[in-house]
């Protein structure tokens, strides 16, 4: 769709969502957090939408990502 590629644990294009599982290596240094917080921005800026899990977090179920999709996008509807 946009002018970049990256590569997204779960996209579904069709709705122009991005689901990533940040695991410790999202967390090593300074540079690799701020390339993940760039990436999102830009990506962002190309209309998609995130949810984000970390390893400081429980795992989520099938159900919670089902939940925090159908509020990431209602969300999206009412703006």
């Amino acid at each position: 769709k946009g002018l970049r590629s990256y590569s997204i644990d779960i996209s579904v294009p069709k709705l122009d969502l991005a689901i990533e599982f940040d695991g410790y290596f999202h967390f090593i240094d300074d540079k690799t957090k701020e390339y993940h917080k760039q990436r999102q921005e830009e990506l962002e800026e190309e209309g998609w939408k995130f949810l984000r899990y970390n390893i400081f977090q429980k795992f989520p179920t099938e159900k919670q990502v089902q939940e925090d999709i159908q509020k990431l996008l209602l969300i999206e509807t009412i703006e």
